[in-house]
C-alpha cells in the first residue's frame, strides 16, 4: 500500500512539474519582401531538352520561372525562337503566365512549369551531328515601390550648427534592392529660394540591378511625400540616357523643419532570355 501511494506521490509531482513548464515565445521571422534585386528567374528544367537527340526525334523543352520579386507578373509571355524551322518543328511559338510575387503567407514567391514540344524534323545527309540553337525569351510587366524616410528643412543654411535641431537633410543611399529588378539607389535633397518661398529639390537615381534588360522605357507612375503627390521633371524615364529624375516642392521659408516619408512607384517592362544548343545525332 505504501509503495502505490509512494508511486502516485511521484506520479503527481511530475505532471505538476510538467503543466508548470512554458514553450520559449518563438517570433516568427521578419521578412522583408520589397528587398533584392530579382523578378523573374528562369531555367530550364533538367535534361529538357537534353544535350544530344537522336534524328527525327521528339524532345520537349521545359522552362522552369519562378517570381523572386515582391510584384505579381500578370500576362507574362514567353517565347522560343533562335532555330532553324527547316530542321526544327515547335508545336507553339509562345506562351502566356501569370505568377505571384513575394508577400505575406507566400514568401518564396509562385512558380510555374511550361512546356514546349518539339521534333527534328530533317537532318543533314552529309553530316554525323547537327547543333539546334535555342533562345527562350520573357517579356513582363513588373513594378518598383522605393521609400525613404527624409528631413524637410527650409532652411537653406542648416548646414551651420545651431544648438537645437529636429533633422538634417542628407544623401540616402538604398543598397539593398526594392524586391524588382529595376532599383531606386540614392535619394538626394536641396533646399534652394523660389520667389518668397523655398523649393525642396529630390534628385532619385535608379540603376537596372537584374541580368535581362528594360522594354522600351520607365514610367514614373508617382512621388510622394507623406501622402501627397509632389512634382517631378519627367514622367518617362530612358534609363541609359537618364540615371536620374528630379522632383521637387515648395513649402513656406518660415516653416519649421520635420522628418517625412518620400516614395517612389515606377512601372517598366522587362526581358529575359537564356539559351540552349541541343546537338542532333544521325542514327
Amino acid at each position: 500500500m505504501k509503495k502505490i501511494l509512494i508511486l502516485l506521490v511521484i506520479g503527481f509531482l511530475i505532471l505538476v512539474t510538467g503543466c508548470g513548464r512554458t514553450t520559449p515565445n518563438l517570433e516568427p521571422e521578419l521578412i522583408e519582401y520589397h528587398k533584392g534585386t530579382q523578378g523573374l528567374e528562369m531555367n530550364f528544367v533538367r535534361n529538357l531538352p537534353p544535350d544530344e537527340i537522336s534524328e527525327g526525334s521528339e524532345f520537349i523543352i521545359g522552362l522552369e520561372l519562378r517570381n523572386k520579386g515582391a510584384y505579381d507578373i500578370e500576362n507574362g509571355e514567353i517565347s522560343v525562337s533562335g532555330y532553324d524551322q527547316s530542321k526544327i518543328q515547335i508545336n507553339e511559338h509562345g506562351k502566356y503566365f501569370n505568377i505571384e510575387g513575394k508577400k505575406p503567407g507566400f514568401p518564396e514567391g509562385g512558380y510555374e512549369i511550361i512546356n514546349f514540344r518539339g521534333k527534328n524534323i530533317d537532318f543533314p545527309k552529309i553530316k554525323e551531328t547537327d547543333p539546334a540553337r535555342f533562345k527562350i525569351i520573357t517579356r513582363y510587366d513588373y513594378q518598383t515601390e522605393a521609400g525613404a524616410e527624409v528631413c524637410i528643412n527650409p532652411d537653406i543654411y542648416s548646414h551651420v550648427k545651431t544648438k537645437e535641431k529636429i533633422c538634417e537633410p542628407k544623401e540616402i543611399i538604398l543598397s539593398d534592392g526594392q524586391g524588382a529588378p529595376v532599383a531606386v539607389t540614392k535619394i538626394q535633397q536641396e533646399a534652394v529660394p523660389f520667389e518668397n518661398r523655398i523649393r525642396i529639390k529630390f534628385n532619385i537615381y535608379m540603376e537596372n540591378k537584374g541580368e535581362g534588360d528594360i522594354k522600351d522605357n520607365i514610367t514614373l507612375d508617382e512621388v510622394r511625400l507623406a501622402n501627397v503627390p509632389i512634382t517631378c521633371t519627367k514622367n518617362n524615364i530612358e534609363l541609359e540616357e537618364d540615371e536620374k529624375i528630379e522632383c521637387y516642392t515648395e513649402i513656406l521659408a518660415g516653416a519649421g523643419a520635420y522628418l517625412t516619408s518620400l516614395s517612389i512607384k515606377l512601372d517598366y517592362g522587362y526581358i529575359s532570355r537564356i539559351g540552349k544548343i541541343v546537338q542532333i545525332r544521325k542514327q
